[in-house]
């Protein structure tokens, strides 16, 4: 216990005489924060049968968060910009890091406000939690956690192909489609093909080709 009572803590006094007791305080055992108790005295008194007198401990305590919303959601290739509020109630100055680096999250912590600043990259879709730590000027921590969920951002299929290059007049040339476009998502993905001057070349497409 963060209180003790040494000594005796019973006994006769005479009219007019005052006694003490010894409180023995181990700040080992307190939590931080406040630490709030009463050592309740009785007597035979009858106009002061019960005294009650509080004892109050404060082991200093770490910053606190605020604003931590409860799950941040964006797209992958997006911006989202997280605000949290933090506050030390004993006035220390205290520090914000991030647990590890984490792909795709900075953040900066200025007047009281930490900003996190999360980018996921295309490919980066699913669920994360991303872990921070304050700690004041003696060394106490809090830790707090936001989830995050990253949505997929769906891509048009891009050309891979290197062009057609040297061809004949009056040849009839075959391509595989998968040789000049891909989903880079891997999506399927359907095509049609046209010429923009039939008087050059014809196109047609059938069976993937």
């Amino acid at each position: 216990s963060w209180l003790t009572i040494s000594g005796e803590t019973s006994g006769t006094l005479a009219v007019g005489e005052e006694g003490s007791i010894n409180i023995y305080l181990e700040g080992g055992y307190a939590k931080r924060g406040d630490q709030i108790a009463n050592v309740v005295i009785t007597t035979n008194d009858s106009n002061n049968p019960e005294v009650s007198v509080p004892v109050t401990l404060h082991m200093n305590d770490a910053p606190y968060f605020s604003e931590i919303p409860g799950m941040v959601v964006v797209s992958e290739n997006e911006t989202e910009t997280v605000v949290i509020e933090v506050e030390d109630m004993e006035g220390h100055d205290f520090d914000v890091a991030s647990v590890e680096v984490y792909k795709g999250v900075t953040y900066t912590l200025e007047g009281g406000e930490l900003t996190i600043e999360l980018a996921p990259d295309f490919g980066d879709e699913g669920s994360y939690t991303y872990y921070f730590i304050a700690t004041d000027e003696y060394d106490a921590e809090r830790e707090f956690s936001i989830p995050v969920q990253v949505l997929q951002t769906n891509r048009a299929p891009q050309f891979v192909g290197s062009g057609l290059d040297n061809v004949m007049v009056g040849e009839t040339y075959e391509y595989e489609i998968t040789d000049l476009f891909s989903d880079p998502d891997n999506d399927e993905f359907t095509f049609s093909v046209s010429s923009r001057s039939t008087d050059i070349a014809d196109v047609y497409s059938s069976e993937g080709k």
